[in-house]
């Protein structure tokens, strides 16, 4: 009885530990989609209005323009430093809550 017990927890473990592992990766490859799909964007936006990444970064565009789902904040910023991280030294993302717009600003 001892035994069956025994075995069923060590199961039942196993089992909650690779159902997070599970969703943990799922969640990280939903991210990496979402920043794929960003920098995606940017990209035919900047060659839609015939400019250069490093042109388009410093103009001011809303964020309905640039973005079609609902991401939160951080995830912007984050995707922003990751914007032509190869072209241009710094790249961060600043809010202007005000207006409702994404700007992306070179330091």
């Amino acid at each position: 009885m001892n035994k069956l017990l025994l075995s069923f927890l060590v199961i039942s473990v196993v089992l909650a530990v690779c159902c997070a592992l599970r969703e943990r990766r799922e969640v990280r490859q939903d991210s990496n989609r979402q920043k794929r799909s960003i920098r995606d964007m940017v990209r035919r936006e900047a060659r839609r209005l015939d400019l250069s990444r490093r042109e388009f970064a410093r103009r001011d565009l809303t964020r309905r323009e640039l973005f079609r789902r609902d991401l939160s904040r951080r995830d912007l910023t984050r995707q922003a430093r990751r914007l032509g991280a190869n072209d241009y030294q710094a790249v961060h993302a600043q809010f202007h809550e005000d207006e409702g717009a994404f700007a992306v600003c070179l330091n």
